[in-house]
């Protein structure tokens, strides 16, 4: 609870058809959960929806780039994102602290070796 509001979600859609959210669809899929995990909740009114998008990578893994010389950027963890965060983070950081880029082949892309 924020205050007197519930924020609650998500869905999960790997196609769309549209950037806006079907606010119809999304309360109902989300309002089954809340149902399902806390009924008291289930029956508030909807008064707003939200759409976003998680950034996945090809091969569904964390990405840790290098883009410029002082340019990083941490992303694709898609819906994993608070198991990778920290670890990613701590990866990211270690990196750019120490100036090493022989971090674990399958998250880091070097773009400024290309």
């Amino acid at each position: 609870m924020h205050g007197n509001t519930l924020i609650a979600g998500t869905t999960y859609e790997k196609t769309w058809e549209s950037k806006n959210p079907d606010s119809a669809v999304c309360e109902a899929i989300i309002r089954e959960k809340i149902r399902r995990y806390s009924p008291f909740y289930a029956d508030l009114d909807c008064v707003d929806c939200r759409s976003g998008f998680r950034v996945s990578g090809g091969n569904h893994r964390p990405i840790i780039a290098k883009i410029t010389k002082k340019l990083w950027c941490v992303t694709g963890m898609g819906s994993k994102g608070l198991l990778h965060h920290a670890l990613m983070g701590k990866l990211a950081a270690e990196a750019i602290t120490s100036g090493r880029t022989d971090l674990p082949k399958e998250v880091f892309y070097n773009q400024t070796a290309m």
